[in-house]
């Protein structure tokens, strides 16, 4: 569930609504209009607890683009990062031409008989820069079945068109 839009990030932290403190920061011109932030991640370590927002802009998460707070043992803000992208200048659509089934298929058929396995429920569309233009992809992460790599997992994108391709290990 996204938290908010645009304008301001409001964060409870620390216990319950009631005995948190509440968080504001501006997201400014960082952000478009329709992008909300959904909590990804919550982190403690020494004191401190460390929660992660992605970027999620009409439904679809940016690859990369995140907001990171960092909250101490009373509750109080020390610390807020942002790396947004904004100017997406992309079309989105309303409905995706490929499903999740569709995509982890065409994977399953592309590197499958190599011994991968398709992590289920993973399985996302996502906008991803690839040099230095924004493209609306789907991400398929598959376990790693090569003990000759410390990779845990494999990250494969696919376009609409049914292209599939893999740019780094995770």
């Amino acid at each position: 569930m996204p938290l908010t839009s645009r304008s301001s990030v409001f964060w409870t932290a620390g216990g319950s609504a009631t005995s948190g403190r509440v968080v504001q920061f501006d997201l400014g011109e960082r952000a478009d209009d329709d992008t909300q932030l959904m909590l990804d991640s919550i982190n403690e370590t020494e004191g401190l607890t460390y929660y992660t927002f992605r970027q999620i802009v009409s439904d679809v998460i940016v690859q990369g683009a995140s907001v990171k707070l960092i909250v101490d043992a009373d509750g109080t803000a020390i610390c807020a990062v942002a790396s947004l992208k904004s100017s997406l200048d992309i079309q989105l659509p309303e409905k995706p031409e490929l499903t999740t089934e569709d995509v982890e298929r065409i994977v399953d058929k592309t590197v499958g008989s190599s011994g991968y396995s398709i992590v289920k429920g993973l399985t996302h569309q996502a906008v991803v820069e690839i040099n230095r233009t924004n493209r609306l992809v789907w991400v398929v992460y598959t376990d790693n079945p090569r003990e000759d790599q410390d990779a845990g997992f494999f990250t494969f994108y696919v376009n609409d068109q049914g292209s599939c391709w893999t740019m780094r290990r995770s």
